[in-house]
């Protein structure tokens, strides 16, 4: 059995440590101020006798050097001429004085002209060289050489030397006073005074040997801090012995000074004055134990009479007989122990009433109650395991709790009460078999305890089987949700209030591409543009919040990177219980979003096709009313020519108008260019050739800062039917775009490459069909263009330069010409990007051609004699052509319409040879007029007269039986020719 202190021990301890630890740490305390205090005065005493020693030395290297000063001046007055009167000075001093052992005066060049003491072996000696002349030289001031061993009388000594203006004083100063100095300090049994010069040589110690051997003692510790400038006290290693060193610097030398004393000896006061308030301690603590053990002694007697009452309510003896007065502390506390014995009394009543409560309980229980020892054995049950399981009570209680468990799950219930025994689990489920097998879902609840003196386990066991149940139909339910919940082709959703996902159906899961896992507590802004972001925090989040609802439509990205559409419709969820949600469902709109696009951007395409085909019939009709003037200006024109000669003054002017009113027709040639009414001579093209044309002009007309680049495709590239002018036309008309794009010059690239053109992509380019193509590309590295500006480029009369710097054509023209050759054209352009045309133009096979009719003009102008019938509802046409025809021997009858063309034609049938007939007139109209002469005469001759070309309107007139075209305005050379070669046809 353990040993424990008494009460009278522990007290008299407690009693000591109360009284006597404030003692003994204020005497701790003072004695550790004293001990630092006086180590500190003893440091601050031995620093002071050292800085004294060092301005000892200092006064005493003052002399010295206001004696050179002296000689100094002496040298200055005399000069160097009078030099006997400056050498009996100087000998007197080293006599007399005894300071010096010699005096050198040396001249500026360093060589020694008056020695004293004298010595001719001196004089004339060079010194230039001696480290003492050097070093006096450099620093201007007066220097102090390391000591040494003067020869002559085996002293100590230095140099100390002071310049002047006509050279150099030098003096052997001996330092046999610092001895003197040393020898007077005297510090306890041990210390003692020395010093050293800056190279460490000993100059001054109490052992002369030292300085006689010049020994250094730089490396002794306080030396060495005398060195580095440093001045103090240290306590350190000096000479092997544990000394306090205090350091002190001559400021004229810096030569360092030291005290040197043992610590034993510096600080023995110290240790005397601690040695006393230790004995006085001891006595202190010695006189409280005593005390504390008489005083103790007379208190705890009351406290043995309190034991002997413990005793007897141990015993069960509740009564409690009052004690003898005593201290008022031990009479509180008889009193106590009085008032728990009756306490204890109380509580052991209640508690048999508790007992006897606890044990109704245990008998009515509804649940299954177990006591079992940590073995696992039966201690106890209640009626109701007896009552459930069959069991009675003798043939349970001392069994293995095993016994009510089936034997698959022994094992288990085996791992189970182990657990519960080490603390590591409370619960468990194993169900309970009863005596016939039949097994009771329970769950069950587990404590430890003691039971009648020993360590015990108790267990509460409640039957499950109806929550069992009841889960059961709650999965089933669940489960028939979730199937229905993943079956919806529809992205159903729930988010928390920060947008995270917290389920998604299966089409959501297989949507985004991704696990039930990875997709929980993801946001739905996570699969969006990063840009677009916040506002999934501020629209979407914010506007549930506000509203309660939020619909729409956004694009989001899948695991495989695929832009997709969702429409989604959420709102937000107040349950009763829990926390509000969002409920939401989306469905993939990708197709319809896309579809809608393809729909609007081909919608836009045929409105600007349709604006392109009206403007393109204005055009047309405003090109033949100005064919018509035309006519009249060149037909006069001509006309007036004929009858002029080649010298007459007039002839070039009717040139001039003549070659202007060609330029106004070429102008409305373009226009029919645009409307597509005029006449393209194709035939079969290398697209590569007619680029290298057009380089050629380009090089010459546009800036040299704009570099032409050609990546034409050599080998394969595929021939085209086309309009050599029409494709110079083209590549002119843009380039001539792309150098005002770059004024300040680029790149102009030209490209050529075999492409084909499948069904997909004419489903979204309008205009297109599938084929073979050879692609030309040009483009530009000027300023671009905004989406907006690229959608009228196209349109005639558009363009974005200032006003009389564009007519707006250009590219209209390009357009009208592609579409002329079954082509497709597109531009690609964005701001600071520069522009790209994409022209496509179908392909043919080698060898195939399909040209307009090329008619070769005649030398001469061929004339006749027959009847011609002129109809045209302009009269001064008619007039023009009766004139020209006329002059060429031809008879001319003219109708101004189609009506009275038929009239004459009845009438003077036999006489007319041939009809020229206008297709755009009033009334019956050239085509109508055409078949009813034809209905009177199939032979009929009649060329057509227009100003459109041969491939639209008057094809159709040459194709109901007229036999040729004449083109307006009327050139004289084709129009006569071709009268002339209709007429000769005999057929």
């Amino acid at each position: 059995m353990k040993l424990r202190p008494t009460l009278k021990v522990v007290l008299t301890l407690n009693f000591l440590l109360v009284a006597g630890l404030p003692l003994l740490l204020v005497s701790l305390t003072s004695l550790h101020l004293l001990t630092s205090y006086n180590q500190k005065e003893i440091s601050r005493k031995n620093l002071i006798l050292a800085k004294s020693l060092a301005g000892e030395v200092d006064r005493f290297l003052e002399g010295p050097l206001c004696l050179l000063n002296a000689v100094s001046e002496i040298i200055e007055k005399k000069g160097w001429s009078r030099q006997e009167e400056v050498r009996e000075p100087l000998e007197a001093m080293v006599r007399h004085i005894r300071v010096f052992n010699k005096i050198l005066l040396l001249d500026n060049s360093g060589v020694v002209r008056i020695a004293a003491p004298f010595n001719r072996q001196y004089v004339g000696i060079d010194m230039s060289g001696q480290p003492y002349f050097q070093m006096t030289r450099r620093i201007g001031k007066p220097w102090y050489s390391p000591a040494y061993v003067f020869p002559d009388t085996g002293e100590t000594i230095i140099t100390l030397t002071q310049s002047f203006r006509g050279g150099m004083v030098v003096g052997c100063l001996s330092l046999a006073v610092l001895d003197n100095l040393i020898e007077k300090v005297r510090i306890g049994r041990t210390g003692y005074a020395a010093m050293a010069d800056l190279n460490g040589t000993a100059i001054a110690h109490p052992d002369r040997s030292c300085v006689a051997q010049r020994l250094n003692i730089k490396d002794l510790e306080g030396i060495r801090h005398g060195l580095a400038g440093e001045e103090g006290t240290f306590r350190c290693q000096f000479a092997g012995v544990d000394s306090l060193v205090s350091v002190a610097l001559v400021s004229q030398t810096g030569w360092p000074v030291v005290i040197v004393q043992t610590i034993e000896d510096a600080f023995a006061p110290v240790r005397k004055i601690r040695k006393i308030i230790l004995l006085g301690l001891v006595l202190s603590f010695v006189f409280a134990a005593a005390l504390a053990f008489s005083v103790l002694r007379r208190t705890l007697r009351p406290l043995s009479r309190l034991d002997s009452v413990a005793q007897k309510i141990a015993g069960g003896d509740y009564r409690v007989h009052s004690l003898p007065e005593s201290y008022p502390e031990i009479d509180k506390l008889t009193k106590g122990f009085q008032g728990m014995s009756r306490a204890i009394e109380a509580r052991e009543r209640a508690l048999r009433e508790s007992r006897k409560n606890l044990e109704a309980l245990f008998d009515s229980a509804e649940d299954f109650i177990f006591v079992l020892d940590t073995q696992g054995h039966i201690l106890r049950v209640n009626p109701r395991v007896l009552e459930r399981l069959g069991y009675s009570e003798e043939t349970l209680l001392g069994q293995d709790v095993l016994k009510v468990h089936s034997p698959d799950r022994h094992e288990e219930a085996v791992a189970v009460i182990a657990d519960i025994v080490a603390g590591r689990t409370d619960s468990c489920t194993i169900p309970l078999v009863t005596k016939d097998g039949t097994e009771i879902p329970v769950e069950t609840k587990c404590a430890r305890g003691r039971w009648d003196g020993q360590d015990a386990l108790f267990g509460i066991s409640r039957d499950i089987t109806e929550r069992k149940e009841a889960l059961s139909r709650i999965e089933r339910s669940e489960k028939r949700f979730r199937d229905l919940f993943d079956s919806v082709s529809d992205l159903v959703y729930t988010q928390d209030l920060e947008g995270r996902f917290i389920t998604a159906n299966r089409a959501v899961r297989r949507f985004f591409g991704y696990e039930p896992e990875q997709l929980t507590g993801r946001k739905a802004s996570d699969f969006m543009k990063p840009e677009l972001r916040p506002f999934f925090e501020t629209e979407y989040l914010g506007g549930l919040k506000e509203r309660g609802h939020y619909e729409g439509i956004t694009a989001y990205f899948t695991r495989e990177g695929r832009k997709v559409y969702l429409e989604y419709h959420s709102n937000l969820v107040l349950p009763d219980e829990g926390e509000p949600y969002i409920s939401g469902t989306a469905r993939d709109v990708t197709e319809r979003i896309l579809a809608e696009r393809r729909i609007k951007k081909v919608q836009e395409q045929l409105q600007q096709a349709q604006k392109m085909e009206a403007v393109g019939t204005l055009a047309g009709g405003i090109s033949h009313d100005f064919n018509n003037l035309l006519q009249a200006i060149m037909g006069y024109t001509q006309i007036i020519m004929m009858g002029k000669d080649r010298d007459d003054p007039d002839l070039g002017k009717l040139k001039e108008i003549e070659k202007a009113a060609q330029r106004a027709s070429e102008l409305t040639r373009q226009l029919l260019t645009f409307s597509r009414k005029v006449e393209s001579k194709l035939r079969p093209v290398d697209l590569n050739h007619e680029v290298r044309q057009v380089e050629k002009l380009l090089k010459r007309t546009i800036p040299k800062m704009i570099r032409i680049e050609l990546h034409l495709q050599e080998e394969g590239l595929k021939i085209i039917n086309a309009d050599p002018a029409q494709m110079e036309q083209v590549m002119m008309n843009v380039a001539v775009n792309a150098r005002d794009a770059m004024p300040e010059g680029g790149k102009l690239v030209i490209k050529t490459e075999n492409i084909t053109l499948d069904q997909e992509f004419c489903r979204t380019h309008t205009g297109a069909t599938p084929g073979e193509y050879v692609l030309l590309s040009i483009s530009d590295t000027g300023h671009g263009m905004e989406r907006e500006t690229v959608k009228h480029i196209f349109e005639p009369f558009y363009t974005t330069k200032e006003t009389g710097k564009g007519t707006g054509l250009g590219l209209s023209m390009v357009y009208a010409i592609v579409k002329n050759h079954h082509g497709y054209i597109a531009c690609a352009s964005e701001p600071g990007e520069g522009t790209t045309f994409r022209i496509y133009f179908p392909t043919i096979e080698s060898g195939i051609m399909e040209q307009g009719a090329e008619t070769d003009q005649e030398a001469g102008l061929p004339a006749g004699n027959e009847t011609i019938l002129l109809v045209d509802d302009e009269a001064f046409l008619r007039d023009l052509g009766a004139e020209i025809l006329g002059r060429f021997g031809y008879t001319v009858l003219q109708a101004e319409n189609g009506e009275n063309a038929l009239e004459i034609y009845e009438k003077k049938r036999a006489e007319i040879s041939l009809i020229v007939l206008d297709l755009i007139m009033p009334g019956m109209g050239g085509k109508k007029c055409l078949e009813e002469i034809l209905r009177v005469n199939p032979r009929a001759k009649v060329v057509v007269a227009s100003g459109y070309s041969i491939n639209g309107s008057p094809q159709d007139v040459l194709d109901a039986g007229a036999r040729g075209y004449i083109r307006k305005p009327y050139d004289l050379r084709e129009m006569l020719n071709a009268i002339r070669k209709l007429l000769d046809d005999k057929d």
